[in-house]
């Protein structure tokens, strides 16, 4: 199962192929424009875009090429925390003229200065499909202490439920049942599920309880 030394050796390296291979502009376009791909708009107008506005102070876990985080710096503020310095570099560059993004490079589950409770919306997509289960849990331990009371937590999960996870090595052994369960003891209830947008994953909404 994938791991953070998995992660960060393979992303690493996908970058420098992903920009000889593919016409693209910014890194993670080669798997799809939002705006251009339909399951990926219905996923950022029910789970992504109802939750950004100009008072929320937003945590991104794995900006990757700023995909997602060009839509969440509509925020008043953004953490964009990745444990690949390659990828935070991108980042950096994409928005060097956004004063509202703050950069975090994490070794894994943690999140580093980022204070308690100081958190209104945490989003990930694309992330936990290669994180396995025991640290989703340290992540899911680190968001409850970051989040405030009435923030909303939204991520994008393996689901081996799923023929299209079942085939991919690098999809973690997760699916909704045990999500549910790692979600739940770690102090959260969920409010919003979907197992139909992505063939190979599905998403949890969730609030502290």
């Amino acid at each position: 199962m994938p791991d953070i030394a998995w992660n960060k050796a393979t992303w690493t390296r996908n970058v420098p192929h992903a920009f000889k291979s593919f016409d693209i502009e910014n890194y993670g376009d080669h798997w799809g424009k939002v705006e251009d791909t339909p399951h990926l708009i219905d996923f950022r107008d029910r789970f992504l875009l109802p939750f950004v506005n100009p008072k929320v102070r937003a945590l991104e876990i794995g900006s990757g090429g700023g995909r997602w985080t060009d839509y969440l710096r509509a925020c008043q503020s953004v953490v964009c925390v990745d444990v690949n310095q390659v990828m935070l570099d991108l980042v950096r560059e994409r928005f060097a003229d956004d004063d509202n993004l703050t950069i975090v490079l994490t070794e894994g589950s943690n999140l580093p200065d980022v204070a308690d409770t100081s958190i209104d919306f945490v989003f990930s997509h694309d992330v936990f499909v290669h994180v396995d289960p025991l640290e989703v849990l340290d992540y899911l331990v680190e968001i409850r202490r970051v989040i405030a009371d009435d923030g909303t937590v939204v991520i994008h999960y393996a689901d081996q439920n799923k023929v299209g996870a079942q085939k991919n090595d690098g999809f973690a052994r997760n699916n909704p049942r045990l999500m549910r369960a790692l979600i739940e003891h770690s102090g959260f209830e969920i409010v919003d599920e979907d197992s139909d947008i992505f063939k190979h994953s599905s998403v949890a909404r969730f609030e502290p309880r």
